[in-house]
């Protein structure tokens, strides 16, 4: 924080910008200062852009603005922020007025800080999700500019899945919120997002002007990015809510992509924006006004598809009884398919979905758990063609789907080819829907029954060994405070490192090295060191890991005495003992200085409600990959460290750090992910492994 001679009547600033700071302390800051001693500053980096918050008192007003220091990026943070808050007010065309503030008697400089501070969270949560690097691709025949983002597949996914994007009036229509967001951030797929800002207006990625030059330098493009990537079409899936729904039937036709996924598409183009959006209809016609084109755009790719037995698409339409401009346009769609072509429709009559935009928001979920599968390879289920309105899905079987646990694919794949092959009643529907729910609990009781029984001897060796060797979640603790020890955790993924050559994490390789090491702090006989056992789980995820790894284990472990437990720093601590378990790791760093160790752009932070006692705290980073490589340079320098203890979030690296720094006579303690473990357990937060979830 840098001070400088401020104006005799801005006496205020000071005491709001100490006060935002403290308020602000969740988010990562690249500067926090008073500048030219009239504006309170806050900037951050979001990967590629620089932005800043900026705080001005003019006579008693306070007024918050955003800059966004790469003009480049201005018109998506336009964007984002007015789909956020409301009077936003541009003043340069990087610079945004955002809120404003009165201070009175009443509203004193504690009651603005905390509004402010309220504000700039939510502008900055939009932000860092909404932001992402858009790339321009210009057509070398028509000149036509198509702006793009996208992800790169994740646990091998070999599909392609193109969104294009909605009328984007609302946070929740952000394309999912592009490649940052968190609608689809559990998919496999490689994701590639299409946008529709090139023009004026939107042009639904078709028309513009009464051109149709954007759809064929579009098509262009994905045959080019497609060849580049190593796709074929018959890895494609093109979806699309809305207007991107729309987008996607037209390109999926026309592409013959493997899979077309709408979600309340507009089948009817030109009567819905005459009725709906009259200035986005005139950029589309332009001068000619002649909707003729327009309405034939899909209509001309379906009648132009050939029957070739050997390729086959699935085309799959949500919609409800409340969307006519899709359902209107349905029947027309669905007769001019060949028979290559598999169509599901689903059309939902519930109360819930009693509009289009209502539609889209009931109907998301539907959509999203289509493209989850399709992105780790799950086809969804083939059926035969529906020809007319009459044949669209009734609520009762979607509700059925809806229903079914994850488990039970394959049983609803079987059942849902009975429910089309029979074009069946509602009570026959209900009859089935309630016999799945049924199958779906049996199977899922008999497979815990199975389980529980094949892993008998396992699970009595491992409570015993709970019940003579592991220190109750405080104690593991107090142990730590009391005797100031060091401490290192064992969970799953150190385990299957150590013993299994073939296993890696996302974030951390194996090594043979690696494996001895861990072997090595299992080995420590020095009493300085206490060695983290797991939590004893009997849940599905840890009775595979148990089945798998105990037998070996066992032998490593049975010459200690006493094992600490390693989830003390993991949600189920703070979740099972509260404030008792927030002030027992308090105490642990109370009146002391402390260094932490964690990976460069982690999750990791000093939550005051955890650190603020400590006297003082320095940060130093690692590696945000394969942090056991940097072990010797850690050392080194931890060496020279002049503080009472060092925390350690690195993750199977921290683990044997921990016990490094233990055999040397520090005090180190390897404290996981503790921060977002507190914040899930108190504050809703998400869970500590969200970063690295695919």
């Amino acid at each position: 924080m840098s001070w400088q001679t401020f104006p005799d009547n801005t006496p205020s600033l000071i005491e709001i910008h100490i006060r935002l700071t403290d308020l602000l302390t969740d988010y990562k800051w690249t500067g926090q200062k008073i500048w030219a001693g009239r504006t309170s500053v806050f900037a951050w980096e979001r990967d590629f852009a620089d932005l800043a918050f900026d705080l001005r008192i003019v006579s008693n007003r306070c007024e918050l603005e955003l800059v966004s220091r790469n003009k480049q990026y201005s018109s998506q943070v336009e964007r984002i922020l007015r789909s956020t808050i409301s009077n936003v007010r541009k003043i340069e065309s990087n610079r945004y007025r955002i809120a404003e503030l009165i201070l009175t008697a009443n509203t004193p400089e504690e009651h603005c800080s905390k509004e402010i501070s309220k504000i700039i969270e939510k502008i900055r949560k939009a932000i860092d999700s909404g932001l992402h690097n858009t790339v321009r691709w210009t057509d070398a025949i028509t000149g036509e500019i198509v702006e793009y983002s996208e992800r790169n597949a994740r646990k091998d996914s070999s599909e392609l899945i193109v969104v294009f994007s909605s009328i984007r009036t609302n946070r929740k229509w952000l394309d999912f919120d592009g490649p940052n967001g968190t609608s689809m951030n559990s998919n496999r797929a490689h994701l590639l997002f299409i946008n529709d800002e090139s023009k004026k207006q939107y042009s639904y990625n078709l028309m513009w002007s009464g051109s149709l030059d954007i759809f064929e330098a579009t098509t262009r493009f994905l045959l080019e990015y497609c060849k580049t990537h190593g796709f074929k079409m018959q890895d494609v899936t093109i979806a699309g809510m809305s207007k991107g729904g729309t987008a996607a039937i037209a390109y999926g036709l026309r592409l013959r992509a493997k899979n077309i996924v709408a979600l309340a598409p507009q089948l009817l183009v030109s009567r819905y924006l005459s009725n709906n959006r009259p200035e986005i209809l005139a950029g589309i016609l332009g001068e000619d006004k002649d909707t003729a084109i327009l309405d034939s755009i899909i209509r001309k790719e379906a009648l132009n598809l050939d029957n070739r037995p050997d390729h086959h698409t699935n085309l799959h339409i949500l919609t409800s009884n409340s969307d006519p401009d899709c359902t209107d346009g349905m029947s027309e769609l669905l007769e001019m398919l060949p028979e290559t072509f598999h169509c599901n429709v689903w059309k939902t009559s519930s109360m819930n979905a009693d509009s289009h935009h209502r539609t889209v928001l009931y109907l998301s979920p539907l959509f999203l758990s289509i493209l989850s599968a399709i992105g780790v390879g799950v086809e969804p289920q083939q059926c035969a063609q529906l020809r007319s309105p009459k044949h669209l899905y009734n609520e009762n079987q979607q509700e059925a789907v809806f229903q079914m646990n994850e488990d039970q694919n394959e049983l609803l794949k079987s059942l849902l080819v009975e429910l089309k092959a029979m074009r069946i009643t509602a009570n026959r529907s209900l009859e089935i829907s309630s016999k799945l729910l049924w199958e779906s609990q049996t199977n899922r009781h008999t497979q815990n029954v199975i389980r529980n029984s094949s892993m008998t001897r396992i699970f009595e060796e491992i409570q015993t060994t709970v019940d003579t060797k592991q220190l109750s979640f405080l104690d593991t603790v107090n142990s730590l405070r009391d005797r100031q020890i060091s401490f290192s955790r064992f969970g799953d993924g150190e385990i299957r490192l150590m013993l299994r050559p073939q296993y890696n994490l996302k974030f951390q390789k194996n090594s043979p090295q690696l494996a001895e090491s861990l072997r090595a702090v299992l080995a420590d006989q020095t009493g300085q060191l206490l060695v983290g056992f797991p939590h004893f789980y009997r849940e599905q995820h840890w009775s595979e890991v148990w089945s798998d790894v105990w037998d070996q284990f066992r032998q490593l472990i049975e010459h200690r005495g006493v094992y600490g437990n390693s989830h003390v720093s993991r949600p189920i601590f703070f979740e099972t003992l509260g404030q008792a378990g927030l002030d027992a790791w308090r105490e642990v760093w109370n009146g002391k200085s402390v260094t932490v160790v964690t990976g460069r752009g982690a999750s990791f932070d000093l939550v005051p409600e955890l650190f603020s006692n400590a006297t003082s705290a320095a940060i130093i980073e690692s590696r945000p990959e394969n942090a056991f490589s940097d072990i010797d340079r850690l050392l080194t320098r931890l060496e020279q460290d002049s503080s009472e203890l060092i925390l350690i979030s690195l993750g199977p690296a921290g683990t044997v750090l921990s016990h490094r720094l233990s055999s040397i006579g520090r005090w180190a303690i390897d404290i996981g992910h503790i921060s977002d473990s507190y914040r899930y357990a108190f504050n809703s937060g998400d869970w500590p492994e969200k970063q690295y979830q695919s």
